[in-house]
């Protein structure tokens, strides 16, 4: 029996994801996200990791909605993130949490240390172009991924106007992973 619920115990440790819950303020920037407890779904513990995922999901109730965070292609494994992004932290506390967990993170972010967000280019030169285009079309992109990520034009514009100008720019976007732009 004790062998028994050693295994359990070590499947819910390993294969359990937090609930959390969004708790409203007056004003979006005072919301706070608060951890409410565990599940366990045995499929979503068939996922895989990557500090760069594809994919993530949102708990309502008892369900689970899963969507992509970009483009997946055809083929492409569906991807988690069991600790923190390349983007939020750093390779070391990364590992520490892959530690933990009993595994050693071989993604590509790992792989080739991406940098955190805050060392990211912010801008689009032609080193960061994935196929030959021209000077102007570079310039094009550049100014206007600069210009959707200023305050002012996100505070100025609706969610489904601001959704459709960056799907339509990230559509044909040819800028190389990492960047802070895409």
């Amino acid at each position: 029996i004790a062998l028994l619920l050693h295994h359990f115990m070590r499947v819910v440790f390993y294969n359990s994801h937090e609930a959390m819950q969004l708790v409203s303020e007056s004003g979006w920037e005072k919301n706070k996200v608060v951890r409410i407890g565990v599940c366990l779904n045995p499929s979503l513990a068939l996922i895989n990791h990557s500090c760069d995922p594809n994919y993530a999901r949102v708990v309502r109730g008892k369900q689970v909605m899963a969507f992509s965070t970009r483009k997946i292609r055809q083929g492409e494994e569906i991807l988690d993130v069991y600790s923190g992004t390349y983007l939020k932290s750093a390779i070391e506390n990364r590992q520490e949490v892959h530690t933990r967990y009993n595994f050693a993170c071989r993604c590509q972010a790992c792989r080739n240390n991406w940098p955190t967000e805050q060392l990211l280019p912010r801008n689009v030169s032609k080193k960061h172009i994935q196929k030959d285009i021209s000077d102007k079309v570079v310039k094009k992109l550049d100014n206007s991924f600069k210009e959707v990520t200023q305050p002012r034009w996100q505070s100025g514009v609706d969610s489904c106007k601001a959704r459709d100008r960056l799907a339509s720019m990230l559509s044909n976007c040819v800028v190389n992973h990492p960047h802070w732009l895409v």
